[in-house]
């Protein structure tokens, strides 16, 4: 929430947080700004679709990246942020504890008023029906609410499951729990950070007559983490990842938790041994995991490994994150390499609605009458589906206006 400007100190750039979010390159010193402003992290799934969530607002999908948007300043974009409940603000809740006399928000009781801590699983232990499953923290009324989020358009939407309709996946009945971050473990298991005190809510927003009154701090030396996992099973064995040879580390790709892969490749980046190039060329071409394959090719990424064959090839790989990570790496390529576009060209009737919506992303980046063509067909599939017809418009240009018009 703090707005204003960022310098970095690497580069002597200033950039305009101002409403928005930003990221940052740890080696470069490198700054960018992000579509939307939260106030409590943003957490993604495993293909690389973003999430946040801010007090009366339990979950929304970061759903236009800035970096492309901006590129074209006509459009009236939809909001950044596609919210994935309805009612968008302020659904109910089902607490376990007692209601409290509230100190703000009064009309709010047993709905949502401190969703935080936004999470989505990455794992399969809980259950094949949680993976990719959200968890939203609800401190003030002492719970965790689970919810299935599935495609929509170009986005998402969320639901309570059937099985859970006016409970909670975690409800506590001590008013002093208090839920404020859950996380996917490493070792498949849900991690839920209990700050647990007596008040959550930020004195600022507490009544001057009752700050007065109140031990603001009460319980601030208390605190706790569970571990949850189903019963009859055990997580998953966590190894070092700093201890395992470099072939070793790649084969970790192969792992059914997205965090653990997540970690394996950033540690081969900061290891930066390059006889990984070729164990990396192994995975992709052997493992029978997407998500293998789709890290695989990011690493080789981070290598500068990548070639327009390999990509050629990555395009109609039968997993839908290896195509659309294969559309978004071969952007650099496009305008040098027309082999890739004509790749390009089945990806337009892509069953996959985030696959369609990326290559609209990356197709601004070249321009070629072959883009233009490809935009225009997809703007015939984007009915119904506003962020994918936002992707299109991101990448108009002179060359593809009369085609987009046609369209």
């Amino acid at each position: 929430d703090s707005n204003g400007k960022i310098r970095s100190h690497k580069t002597g750039k200033t950039v305009d947080i101002s409403n928005m979010d930003f990221r940052f390159h740890p080696g470069t010193g490198g700054f960018d700004r992000l579509s939307g402003r939260t106030q409590y992290g943003r957490n993604r799934d495993d293909v690389g679709n973003w999430f946040g969530s801010n007090n009366s607002l339990p979950g929304w999908h970061y759903a236009l990246p800035d970096h492309y948007a901006r590129r074209n300043p006509h459009v009236t974009y939809p909001s950044a942020k596609a919210y994935l409940q309805t009612p968008s603000a302020a659904g109910p809740v089902y607490p376990a504890s007692r209601t409290l006399n509230r100190l703000n928000d009064y009309t709010k009781v047993n709905r949502f008023t401190s969703a935080c801590g936004l999470t989505i699983y990455r794992d399969s232990l809980l259950g094949s029906g949680f993976t990719g499953n959200s968890f939203i923290c609800e401190p003030v009324h002492n719970l965790i609410r689970r919810e299935i989020v599935s495609p929509r358009g170009g986005t998402f939407r969320s639901r309570q499951p059937a099985d859970e309709q006016g409970v909670e996946f975690f409800a506590s009945t001590d008013n002093w729990s208090r839920p404020t971050s859950v996380r996917t473990g490493p070792d498949g298991a849900l991690y839920v950070v209990d700050m647990y005190r007596f008040l959550i809510e930020h004195p600022q927003w507490v009544p001057a007559d009752w700050q007065r009154k109140l031990n603001l701090r009460e319980g601030h030396d208390k605190g706790r983490i569970y571990r949850i996992y189903p019963k009859g099973k055990k997580p998953r064995a966590v190894t070092d990842l700093t201890r395992l040879t470099t072939a070793d580390l790649v084969s970790e790709l192969d792992s059914p938790n997205g965090i653990r892969r997540d970690l394996v490749q950033m540690t081969l980046l900061w290891r930066n041994d390059r006889t990984a190039i070729k164990h990396l060329h192994t995975l992709f071409w052997n493992s029978r995991n997407g998500f293998a394959r789709m890290h695989s090719l990011c690493a080789l990424d981070g290598f500068g490994a990548l070639t327009p064959a390999l990509l050629e090839d990555a395009l109609i790989d039968p997993s839908p994150a290896v195509r659309r990570h294969a559309i978004r790496l071969s952007e650099g390529l496009l305008p040098s390499t027309p082999s890739l576009l004509e790749r390009m060209t089945r990806l337009t009737s892509d069953p996959d609605i985030g696959v369609r919506r990326q290559l609209a992303f990356s197709l601004g980046q070249a321009d070629s009458p072959i883009a233009a063509t490809l935009l225009g067909k997809l703007a015939l599939t984007a009915n119904d589906a506003p962020y994918l017809a936002s992707a299109i418009l991101s990448s108009a240009n002179r060359r593809t206006s009369g085609i987009l018009s046609q369209a």
